[in-house]
């Protein structure tokens, strides 16, 4: 397995946006406040940071495109969670 490593080193005045869905908040309320924290412990501001919520995980991939077309973020971060009951 390719195993890929580095340090996040935030851009000065850059923005960052962790995408998740509203569905199964339980683990998706974890998740993004795991991303958040991960962020602010590699120097990234607090508020240098957007939290986007989608419907489901099926939304991710186009709401992340449309953020990454606007061109307004230095990075984006999704997460998603299927689980089958």
């Amino acid at each position: 397995m390719t195993k890929f490593e580095g340090d996040l080193r935030p851009v000065p005045a850059a923005r960052y946006a962790i995408l998740a869905s509203r569905w199964n908040p339980r683990i998706m309320d974890v998740l993004v406040e795991g991303a958040r924290a991960a962020l602010l412990a590699h120097g990234v501001a607090e508020n240098a940071i957007d939290v986007v919520r989608v419907p489901g995980a099926l939304e991710l991939p186009v709401a992340a495109q449309v953020l990454a077309r606007a061109g307004r973020h230095a990075a984006l971060v999704a997460l998603g969670c299927v689980v089958r009951g």
